[in-house]
């Protein structure tokens, strides 16, 4: 396990291309010293930006401790092992991850995590705007993994997401999943305006029903028992479960925690129908609000989201 620990600076922008688990885990203790790292006032060096301390260990573990947010693309291409951040993380974090674990024990800024392709990724504070979205002159945004962010996302988050599941925690700003292709957002908070605006496929989950108006057309609502549902709560309460091990092995204080819910049963539109989409929107439903006869029964091969 390497850690670093941030080194007081005045720089305005730090490129943590660099600071990976693949790049830095198999250098030696001087090795590490003298990585070179760009920055606004040219190249440095990793120990002129951090004190380092390094466990053998077999773990492949990166932990940064301290403010990041001067630090952009801390993550890019991330493909295995875990990197931590113990602080906030500047733009771009998690750019293009292909696997592994991403943990942000504070805020993130801007396009966190765009393009992202596999693996799991934790941030226990806010994100910025353009969460999870196409890089420039790219189609898609999120294509695979897991994503659980358990404050606030800005807008257009999730745009043309491809495959994936992203939890919400918080609330999330305007354009939520514009143009989404495929995939599954879960949102615990309220919404900003013009949600959903032109998806094809995938799943749209609210906890509640949301305030603001969306951005498509969607069908009069049907309410259905999903039986795939507590399936996808179990997923997410193990990932969550794990992940929260790992944070209670470094930290003394425990990390925030999701309650998810265990219910199936569902209001489900379609949409966005002015462009015949086949995304779905589910609002969860207590079955003590409406007896039992105003439900209709969905199978699972149904129900799922593409």
């Amino acid at each position: 396990m390497i850690e670093l620990h941030v080194l007081p600076s005045t720089l305005d922008w730090i490129d943590g291309t660099a600071i990976a688990v693949d790049r830095l885990c198999g250098k030696s203790a001087t090795e590490l010293q003298g990585v070179p790292i760009e920055t606004s006032e040219g190249m440095r060096t990793l120990a002129d930006l951090f004190s380092i301390s390094r466990t053998e260990s077999s773990d492949e573990t990166l932990s940064i401790v301290g403010d990041c947010s001067r630090f952009q693309r801390l993550g890019v291409n991330h493909s295995r092992g875990t990197l931590v951040i113990r602080g906030n993380v500047g733009d771009r974090f998690g750019e293009r991850q292909e696997g592994g674990r991403l943990l942000v024990l504070g805020d993130a800024g801007d396009e966190a995590f765009a393009g992202k392709k596999e693996g799991v990724s934790i941030v226990f504070g806010n994100c910025g705007d353009r969460f999870g979205a196409p890089l420039p002159g790219e189609k898609s945004g999120i294509r695979g993994g897991d994503c659980l962010v358990y404050g606030n996302v800005g807008d257009r988050a999730c745009e043309r997401l491809r495959r994936g599941t992203i939890v919400i925690g918080g609330d999330a700003g305007e354009a939520l999943g514009a143009q989404c292709i495929a995939g599954t957002m879960i949102v615990f908070g309220d919404v900003g305006e013009a949600w959903g605006m032109g998806m094809r496929r995938g799943s749209l989950i609210f906890l509640s029903d949301p305030c603001s108006e969306p951005g498509c057309s969607l069908s009069d609502p049907k309410y259905f028992e999903l039986s795939f549902l507590p399936l996808v709560w179990k997923h997410l309460r193990k990932l969550q479960d794990s992940v929260l091990a790992f944070c209670d092995s470094i930290e003394s204080q425990r990390a925030r925690e999701i309650n998810f819910p265990t219910s199936r049963w569902v209001s489900r539109q379609l949409g966005d129908m002015s462009i015949d989409g086949q995304a779905e929107v589910l609002c969860m439903r207590r079955i003590t609000h409406m007896t039992t006869s105003d439900f209709v029964h969905e199978s699972n091969e149904e129900g799922e989201s593409t």
